[in-house]
């Protein structure tokens, strides 16, 4: 069976559930590949200024969190006034299947629409550069590949102005 892909902007007092099932899968994802702890997997940067968004398997009553992302909207001082992607994460039998490119356009269409938003950034993962450039985001060239959690990462970005027309 097909699972009914369902996408909900969450916070944790209001949705405890899928919420828990947001960490989860970013602990599965992101960190344990690392060697890192599950407490690293909140990392919620600020929660006035954070917006998580999860997509779920409506189809069945547990309602599993298939992949999950963040956006953070205080100002970078490369970036003023942009929102910071964050958090982006996939389970693993899901990834290729569409979850992740879903996530990415709600959050640009809500960063764009409804928080008006001039541009969104990101630190990528190296493995993950090419999916963000399908996704409309490049590589900020006045940014220099950097490590970060003991990988390569670049710094990308989209214009909402042009990425969402």
């Amino acid at each position: 069976m097909q699972p009914e892909l369902t996408l909900q902007w969450i916070t944790e007092a209001e949705n405890p559930e899928l919420y828990a099932g947001m960490l989860d899968v970013r602990y599965e994802t992101l960190r344990k590949p690392l060697g890192m702890p599950r407490s690293l997997a909140r990392n919620d940067l600020d929660p006035l200024h954070s917006y998580h968004l999860v997509c779920f398997d409506s189809s069945l009553p547990e309602r599993p969190v298939l992949g999950c992302v963040s956006l953070h909207t205080v100002d970078h001082v490369r970036f003023p006034g942009a929102g910071k992607l964050y958090q982006m994460a996939v389970r693993a039998d899901q990834q290729k299947l569409g979850v992740g490119r879903k996530l990415v356009i709600r959050l640009l269409e809500f960063a764009k629409d409804q928080l008006h938003l001039p541009r969104v950034y990101c630190h990528a993962r190296h493995y993950a550069s090419g999916f963000y450039e399908r996704c409309g985001f490049c590589k900020t060239p006045e940014v220099a590949p950097f490590e970060e959690v003991g990988m390569k990462h670049f710094c990308m970005h989209t214009d909402l102005c042009l990425s969402m027309n």
